[in-house]
């Protein structure tokens, strides 16, 4: 397992595409305001993302209830961002948030795992994990730290290009 994970580290290095990351950093700088939407095991990464970016000063939230995931999709203006996290990116509530958050015309950002997604088609800017599922019997194993690696990779440049760090 430490040797799937490495490779999940390496690959996911390998689909960085460092134009993309500063795109995201630069919609973030725009935003009054962001969401970041995550559903089951992809959403502790949402949560970690958040707080980071609401110790850096921008206003942040990843909430952990559905009902209220929809409810900030359909408050969100143009001047928002919405960064939507998922493995699958076949998730129906995701898609379900990706198709509101269009309507309304939100910048939107996928962070996904799979490639050749739903998700991906209905976001301004898309960016791509290396993940590996992995299950012991019915139990899902299957690490997100890829997509957590992609989230900081934004915060960072972010940070550097609002000369916080």
């Amino acid at each position: 397992h430490m040797e799937r994970m490495k490779e999940e580290m390496k690959k996911t290095l390998d689909y960085i595409d460092e134009e993309k990351i500063k795109l995201a950093a630069s919609y973030l700088k725009q935003s009054t305001h962001v969401e970041i939407f995550g559903v089951g095991n992809s959403l502790p990464a949402c949560v970690d993302a958040s707080r980071k970016l609401m110790f850096a000063g921008k206003l942040c939230n990843a909430r952990t209830d559905w009902d209220e995931l929809r409810s900030a999709a359909n408050s969100l203006a143009e001047n928002d961002l919405a960064i939507l996290v998922s493995y699958s990116g076949e998730t129906l509530h995701m898609l379900e948030f990706a198709h509101i958050l269009k309507k309304r015309n939100v910048k939107t950002i996928a962070i996904t795992g799979s490639h050749s997604n739903r998700l991906q088609s209905e976001v301004s800017l898309s960016l791509q994990a290396y993940i590996t599922s992995t299950y012991f019997g019915e139990l899902d194993m299957t690490s997100r730290f890829p997509l957590s690696m992609v989230l900081d990779f934004i915060i960072i440049a972010y940070l550097n290009e609002m000369k916080i760090c």
